[in-house]
């Protein structure tokens, strides 16, 4: 608010408003472009947004969500230094006024509250109006294994329908900050918490990783980071890095 800039929309909007916001020692914008799963994971919102695929990653489509990352640093709106930080780092550098809009997740936002900074969630921007933002699904899940233990698997049945009751639901998810999986529960939780309405917002249009490649999406996402490495560093341009990485990890 104190700079003018309207939260961003489009990649176009998150562009100019980066570009905007960089002042000083204060980068517009901060993301994880580690070579790990943490940087595969921060651009799949990006990847998916603009129509790409996993089943195919050099794509113009995927080269287009790429090419805007390489654009923020180019320009000088964000760091060389996305291509080490983790997660955990960027909230570091948005705390303490060194990035002043990240790309992170609710893990966050204990940190933030307890910080001087002034923050709010917003959704990630999208390549034009209108389009849907589509984020990665993550985080724990609920199993019973097969123990050959009839009884105890029964009694196990129990405790897990117990969890997810709604009213489990709505205080395990207020209590620590992450979105809840149970539509049903959204109203009441974005009551309770209405900073993270749109983080609520993603979750309901996300997606998993693992949905169409199985036990292939590490191969994939291991590709994916290479990439992203190489047309940040200026390697290669995104549709070429791509390219390779598609050639060395998933041919």
């Amino acid at each position: 608010d104190a700079a003018g800039v309207a939260v961003p929309t489009t990649w176009d909007e998150l562009k100019a408003a980066a570009k905007t916001l960089t002042s000083g020692d204060t980068y517009g914008i901060a993301f994880c472009a580690k070579a790990s799963y943490e940087g595969s994971w921060q651009f799949l919102p990006f990847f998916w947004s603009a129509g790409a695929d996993e089943t195919d990653i050099a794509t113009p489509e995927a080269a287009s969500a790429l090419q805007l990352w390489v654009d923020l640093v180019r320009e000088g709106s964000a760091s060389e230094s996305v291509l080490n930080w983790s997660e955990t780092e960027l909230g570091e550098q948005f705390t303490s006024a060194k990035a002043a809009m990240v790309i992170d997740g609710p893990w966050l936002t204990t940190t933030f509250d307890k910080s001087d900074v002034n923050w709010a969630v917003a959704e990630i921007p999208v390549p034009a109006a209108g389009d849907t933002a589509v984020a990665p699904l993550g985080g724990e899940l609920w199993t019973i294994p097969q123990t050959g233990d009839q009884a105890k698997q029964a009694k196990a049945m129990e405790l897990l329908q117990a969890l997810l009751d709604d009213d489990t639901v709505l205080e395990l998810n207020t209590t620590r900050f992450t979105i809840p999986t149970k539509e049903a529960v959204d109203a009441a939780y974005i009551e309770a918490l209405p900073q993270m309405e749109s983080l609520v917002t993603a979750v309901n249009n996300g997606r998993s990783r693992t949905a169409q490649l199985g036990e292939a999406w590490p191969k994939t996402a291991e590709a994916l980071y290479n990439a992203i490495q190489s047309a940040l560093t200026g390697k290669e341009e995104p549709l070429a890095a791509l390219e390779t990485a598609k050639s060395d990890f998933l041919s």
